[in-house]
């Protein structure tokens, strides 16, 4: 009986080779929480002892393993107090390289970028019409290019693609993508992995910008539930539920723009003419055809605004009507999903706060026992670049430490 009670003991007692995963595993957990605090500012042991409630000790055995893989580096601070300078660490701006390419709005951008998230260099291409696969190509080569003569010595990490519309999750092909020509026919992931060996990321262009905005951004501070709403050529969406961009099962969770407008429609008139009936139709797109349709002038966005500012009663009309529009829509979505703020990005900007300020109005006046605050974007078109390259930088990081514990 003793002997039976004592082999219990020992086969529940941990394994040599379970204390080793462990510790591995803690490890990790560590090392990717020291990158997260750093990815934010530099520290010293010290200072990062204290965050994480471990010793100095700890601290600076952790790290050390994180410097000489080359992740991170240590530098004297700036800044004198009493002694000698503290050692700070910092993400290791020489690991790697990291290439963003930018899709979305009037300009494709391409960014090469270091794993600190300092852009090295930028290259930019107009587009007139829409995008083609020429186009992407010749956007590819350029940064290429760029890479190989301003930071040839950083090997590539990983590439994030921003780009508008909808991609198949299993193929890969585009749904729906209204800024390309042919789209169905276009598969970014077959166009950009042709010419990188590295991580590559295709992400929506609208979710990156909100990303972007909850990280980089000041509008959003305190803020665990929000939607982001642009305006532009089409209409985008996303929202950020628990201070988390929300994806949903497939990716598209929070996307308007195939939402039909039949519901709201007045005594069965359409909204807008030539137009589909779904919120693609009071897009700046469907609002500029409005405008153009009312007035008898073949305007242009700038000069859209400008009588929009001079009050011309037609323009007022048609962009009023767009507001009330949005107005129910918004109010609607913050009653369902109990959000606290909505940014607005998007050609819709240009028209100054009116746009923001009247969809609060109504929201509040409408919903009493809740409120929101809704703000023109604070980055506007950059949030897409920052959140693409935080989403470059975590891939990266994420790569790296896999071949330090490989080791």
């Amino acid at each position: 009986m003793v002997f039976l009670f004592i082999s219990e003991i020992i086969s529940k007692r941990p394994k040599m080779k379970d204390k080793v995963q462990n510790q591995s595993y803690l490890r990790s957990i560590n090392q990717r929480t020291i990158l997260g605090y750093l990815r934010r500012e530099s520290m010293s042991c010290t200072d990062l002892a204290k965050r994480m409630k471990l010793s100095k000790t700890a601290i600076a055995k952790i790290s050390e393993e994180l410097v000489s893989f080359g992740i991170l580096v240590r530098r004297e601070s700036s800044v004198q107090e009493v002694g000698r300078r503290p050692i700070m660490l910092d993400i290791n701006p020489e690991a790697g390289a990291l290439l963003v390419f930018n899709l979305a709005g009037r300009t494709a951008t391409g960014i090469v970028a270091d794993l600190a998230g300092n852009i090295i260099c930028r290259k930019g291409f107009d587009i007139n019409g829409k995008i083609d696969v020429t186009m992407l190509e010749d956007l590819i080569s350029a940064v290429k290019q760029k890479h190989l003569e301003l930071a040839p010595s950083l090997k590539p990490l990983a590439v994030c693609v921003s780009t508008p519309g909808k991609i198949h999750p299993q193929t890969g092909y585009f749904i729906l993508a209204h800024q390309f020509a042919g789209y169905k026919d276009i598969n970014l992931r077959k166009i950009f992995s042709a010419h990188f060996e590295c991580e590559l990321l295709i992400h929506n262009d609208i979710k990156l910008a909100l990303e972007g905005e909850r990280l980089f951004g000041s509008l959003l501070e305190g803020v665990n539930n929000a939607l982001l709403l642009h305006i532009g050529y089409s209409v985008g969406s996303a929202l950020m539920i628990n201070q988390k961009i929300y994806g949903g099962s497939n990716g598209f969770a929070g996307e308007l723009t195939n939402f039909s407008l039949s519901a709201l429609e007045e005594e069965g008139e359409p909204f807008f003419p030539g137009g589909s009936n779904t919120f693609d139709a009071i897009s700046m797109e469907g609002i500029m055809r409005a405008i153009r349709h009312r007035t008898g002038k073949n305007m242009a966005l700038d000069e859209a605004v400008e009588a929009y500012a001079g009050g011309d009663p037609s323009v007022c009309e048609v962009f009023e009507r767009a507001t009330a529009i949005w107005a129910r829509t918004v109010r609607n979505m913050t009653e369902f999903l109990d959000i606290e703020a909505v940014i607005i990005s998007g050609d819709i900007t240009r028209f100054g706060t009116g746009f923001a300020d009247a969809i609060e109005s109504y929201v509040n006046s409408s919903l009493r026992h809740q409120s929101i605050r809704v703000f023109n974007s604070e980055l506007s078109n950059e949030s897409i670049i920052f959140g693409a390259i935080n989403t470059a930088i975590t891939s990266a990081l994420n790569h790296l430490l896999n071949k330090l514990h490989e080791k």
